[in-house]
Parts: C-alpha cells; structure tokens; sequence
C-alpha cells in the first residue's frame, strides 16, 4: 500500500503567509488548485467555529430567549458589520430580563456597565459582536458572522425565530453553513483582489498576466484573510471587504515584484540563470540547449558538462535571451499601439529614441512566463515562451526547437506574463 505523505500540504497555509518564494511553485506546477485549496482552508478555519456557535446555541436555548430577544431595541447593522439602535435614544446601556425575572441580557452599543447593576449576565450585545458568557470564558460572535457583511435592520422578532430555527441545527448544518460563508465571502474577496491586481501588473510592472493565474495567486493569498475572519469568532473585532481584499493584493503584488527581480537579474547575469536555485533554472537550461545552427543539444545537464561544454550553453544562452528580448520589445510596441496607449504609451515614446543597448535593457523588463501542469517525466517543467506571432525565418526556426527543448514538459496553458 502506497503512502501519501501529506506534511508538505499541511504547511501549504503557512508557507502562503510566510514565503514569498513559495508562489512560486504556485504559478507553476498548481494549476487548478487555488479554488481547492480555498475550500478546504475554509473547511479547516469553520470546524473550531462550529464548536463556539454549537455550544453557544446551547446555553442560549435554557435562557428563555424568545422573551428576551423581543425587547431588544430595532437596531440597525451597516455593511462594516455594526450595529446601532435605530432611535438613538435606545443606545444607552440597557439591562433585560426573561420571563422568570432573571437578567439575562445587557444592551450596551459602547460596552458601558448599566447603572445600579454589578452582576454578570449570560449575552451582552455591543456595536460589534454578541458576547457570550460562559465557564470557559467569554465568546465573541462579530455581527458579520451571524448577518454577513450586507446592511440589513435587526428586527427582534425576525431574530428569536432565527435562534429558534438555529437550535434545532446539526453540527454538520451549522459547519456547512460557517464554510458556505467564509467561501463565499472569501471568493468575494479573491475576485476583486485578483482584478485589481491584473490592472495594477501592467500599470506598474507592465505585465499582462492570465486571469487564471491572477485568481491562483489571490487565492493563496487570501489565507491570512480567512485567518482573520476566523479570529473574529473569538477577538471583539471586524474587518471590512476592502481590508481584506488588500491582504491578497499584497501578497500578490509583492510576489509579481520579486519575479521581476529574479528574470532580470537572470538576463543578465547568465550563471544566476544557470544556477539551480534559480526558479525559472528549467527554462534557461532548456534555452542554452540551442545552439547557433539552431540545432538542439541533447547532451547531459549544464552542471554535468565540461568548463568548455558550460561555456558553450552560456553563449548559446545569451544569443536566446538576446533575440527574445528584440521579440518581446516588438511584440510590447504593438500592444501598446493596439490599446492607444493607454497602459504606459509614453514608455513607447520614449523608447523610440534609444539605442540597441538602452532597448535591450528595457526589454529585460517585459517578458513573459508560462505556468505549464507538471510533466509525468519531471518534477517540475518550466516553460518560458517570448510570443506565439513569430516574425521571420529565423524566429520561427527558434521557435521549432524551442519547442523541441520544451517536448520533454508540457505544453503552455496557463497564464502568461508579456510585455
């Protein structure tokens, strides 16, 4: 019987917040994986909230809460998850007692003490969260857990039938509807995250990125914001859909900046680009295997050849980069003009004045990286490619053996970053 190893999956939340490096493998060997791993990181996050509102159900269902719950002030709740009292003459802290003459509630928006009281009572209700008191200590249930993040009023009556119908809830019922929620919400928060950063890519880094690469990103990026939305299940706070929409955007748009960094540093220092640590390693070895007839090098790895077998991948690699490179620059120019320029139409302006050199080393700065699925053969497959439009004889003869060099991975279907 064959053993999965599941350690490394267990470590894919922390490594989503904590490396950087990480997304790496993210975009390259993870396609269709980001709305999974989503799911379940929503799944894992619901089961110790299940727990609080289960037990919470239960102490509330021996309070007589019908009674209780229907002399709560009309209140209203904002899309930030607060709640206010309709008349504002009802915001003052107030103390309610059920049928039997017990307290049992404290209405206090602004966490005051109600005067001439000094007891504890079993729920307080603040501006942000329901507070439930119990043995174990107090727990916190933010209005946006119960009501989601959507301006509605909080109707008494509404909300005593609502308890009514929760206490007859399974664990499983309440579980599946705390995963819907926090999927939903972080699903919400994924897709605009993931739009923004598409725009902000070419406006900043000038990089067109596939959408589907975009979401994978967003989408392990937003495991410190379901973290968050966890957390509120037991800290008296709220967060807004445009704080965590900004948690995934950062984390994309920092991994955007260090890929960047990492390709034109491997244009232009050849041994970094040869060098095994290197992510995109793959790529350039498979590029330096073309040589100047445009043949294809089947021999052994860079590190296993000669100095002088070394030195000849090295050159064979810098004349790649070198006419990927011009590509790439023209292939940017006609996007520029297709959109008007629109998207940094005064970098082609300016281009138009510089030499050989400066365009060069402009063009180090727009390229485009191919997320390929993992190669039954390899352990990774990293695959680069300038453009699909080809120009000239020679180019397409580059790219007859690219492809070649490329035969030994899967083909491109994932996102693509152009100039």
């Amino acid at each position: 019987m064959r053993f999965v190893n599941l350690w490394p999956y267990l470590l894919y939340p922390l490594r989503a917040m904590l490396s950087r490096r990480f997304y790496f493998s993210v975009m390259l060997h993870m396609k269709g994986v980001g709305l999974t791993y989503l799911l379940i990181w929503c799944l894992v996050l619901a089961l110790p909230g299940t727990v609080k509102v289960q037990n919470a159900l239960q102490q509330m269902q021996a309070l007589d809460l019908s009674s209780v719950v229907a002399q709560i002030p009309p209140s209203y709740i904002s899309s930030q998850g607060v709640l206010s009292a309709n008349d504002p003459a009802d915001e003052h802290p107030q103390l309610i007692r059920n049928l039997r003459g017990d307290p049992v509630l404290v209405y206090s928006l602004n966490g005051d003490s109600v005067p001439n009281f000094e007891g504890t009572v079993p729920i307080t209700i603040t501006s942000h969260a329901l507070i439930i008191n119990t043995t174990k200590g107090p727990m916190t249930l933010p209005w946006s857990t119960i009501y989601g993040n959507e301006e509605q009023n909080f109707e008494p009556l509404q909300a005593a039938q609502m308890m009514e119908s929760l206490f007859s809830s399974s664990f499983l019922t309440v579980w599946s509807i705390i995963a819907l929620w926090m999927f939903s919400s972080l699903g919400f928060v994924v897709l605009i995250a993931a739009g923004l950063t598409k725009v902000l890519a070419v406006l900043i880094f000038k990089l067109r990125i596939a959408f589907a690469l975009v979401l994978r990103l967003n989408a392990f990026g937003a495991t410190l914001a379901g973290l968050l939305m966890f957390l509120q299940f037991f800290l008296p706070f709220s967060l807004s859909y445009i704080m965590l929409c900004l948690i995934p955007m950062f984390y994309s748009m920092s991994f955007l900046a260090y890929m960047k960094i990492v390709m034109i540093r491997s244009m232009q220092d050849i041994r970094y680009a040869l060098d095994p640590k290197n992510p995109f390693y793959r790529w350039f070895e498979g590029q330096s295997r073309i040589r100047e007839d445009n043949s294809f090098d089947q021999g052994p790895d860079y590190h296993s050849l000669s100095p002088e077998g070394q030195q000849e991948r090295e050159r064979n690699l810098q004349r790649m980069i070198k006419m990927t490179l011009e590509q790439w620059q023209q292939n940017y120019k006609h996007w520029q003009e297709r959109n008007g320029g629109i998207f940094g139409g005064t970098d082609a302006k300016r281009n138009q004045g510089q030499g050989a050199n400066q365009n060069s080393s402009s063009g180090s700065e727009q390229y485009r990286a191919t997320t390929n699925e993992p190669n039954k053969a390899q352990s990774s497959n990293d695959t680069f490619q300038g453009s699909q439009e080809q120009d000239g004889a020679s180019q397409q003869d580059v790219s007859h053996h690219t492809a070649q060099s490329s035969s030994q991975k899967d083909q491109n279907k994932d996102g693509t970053f152009v100039p």
